[in-house]
């Protein structure tokens, strides 16, 4: 892969206790030049896929649109919005709002998001973090990207809702599932271990019964019939997400067939997560390049890793 990213964020404090990244730099080194000093995990803007279906179906839950197990939806493997046409690998029938998160099904989002009034809709992404700075003080920290609703086209709420069409980072991203994993309440984040009171800032995102719906549907995605069965870590409990992200060519004109984003973001233990982990993959160039099979794999190691030098 071109490059690579890990963010791992402790729910309890928002400390962030990992941002690694690949490639990398020795900050050691004097003779290193500022274009040089190119962080991916915060500088690297990219749109992050089917993650970004909890954040959409978050909002649906929070507005009563759906609950867990209803309505249902049925899903041909392709829907045409406006003309354009959106497309899953394969029919999965009729999807409830918990299979389109286990199964990560755009055709299912898409007619979720078909109810979203767009104005609402970009408030409730704004809360999360989503086109403002982490502020962290991180050299190269980018905000990303979430253009104002009035600038949206007919097709914009769709898009979004499942993954296109904005731009994010990783540690914007990771940010932004914490605030799931802490039921709802946003916290200021902190690269230190101790903090003045005066700088932290809480506030309330979503409901705690919302966030709690939706880490028990994702956890239904760490299962054979989920898309990152190989996030599972016996006997630990796993709520998760994967992403595959299109990329964007430059300068416009769609997107290249054969480049993506692996995402993967994971929450443990899913009964009360005390972690948030984010692994991202740039352009995976071997073998698969989807969230589940690429990323996934990863995050698993990393919880492993972190369970035998005993961190609970």
């Amino acid at each position: 892969a071109e490059a690579g990213s890990i963010v791992i964020i402790d729910n309890r404090s928002m400390e962030i206790l990992t941002i690694e990244s690949y490639p990398t730099y020795d900050p050691n080194d004097r003779l290193i030049s500022s274009s040089q000093l190119y962080f991916p995990a915060v500088s690297l803007i990219f749109e992050p896929g089917s993650i970004m279906k909890i954040f959409s179906m978050a909002f649906a839950l929070e507005n009563g649109i759906v609950s867990a197990n209803k309505p249902l939806f049925y899903c041909p493997g392709e829907i045409f919005i406006y003309g354009v046409p959106l497309r899953c690998f394969s029919g999965h029938g009729y999807v409830s709002p918990e299979t389109i998160i286990q199964k990560s099904c755009n055709v299912g989002m898409v007619q979720v998001a078909d109810k979203f009034k767009k104005e609402n809709f970009y408030n409730f992404l704004c809360s999360f973090g989503f086109g403002r700075d982490p502020d962290l003080g991180l050299y190269g920290s980018e905000k990303g990207i979430l253009r104002n609703y009035k600038n949206w086209s007919a097709i914009s709420k769709y898009m979004i809702s499942i993954g296109q069409e904005l731009g994010v980072t990783a540690l914007q991203l990771a940010i932004a599932g914490s605030v799931l994993a802490r039921g709802g309440v946003y916290k200021t984040p902190s690269i230190l271990k101790n903090i003045s009171n005066d700088t932290i800032y809480e506030r309330k995102v979503v409901g705690k019964d919302t966030a709690s719906v939706l880490m028990g549907m994702m956890t239904k995605v760490i299962s054979e019939e989920g898309t990152a069965l190989s996030a599972k870590i016996e006997g630990i409990n796993i709520s998760g997400k994967t992403g595959t992200g299109q990329i964007a060519k430059e300068g416009g004109g769609g997107y290249y067939k054969d480049l993506y984003n692996a995402v993967f973001i994971g929450f443990f233990p899913a009964e009360k997560p005390a972690y948030t982990i984010l692994v991202v993959i740039h352009k995976p160039k071997k073998g698969k390049h989807t969230g589940g099979a690429v990323a996934a794999p990863i995050f698993a190691n990393v919880v492993r890793r972190m369970h035998i030098g005993g961190i609970d």
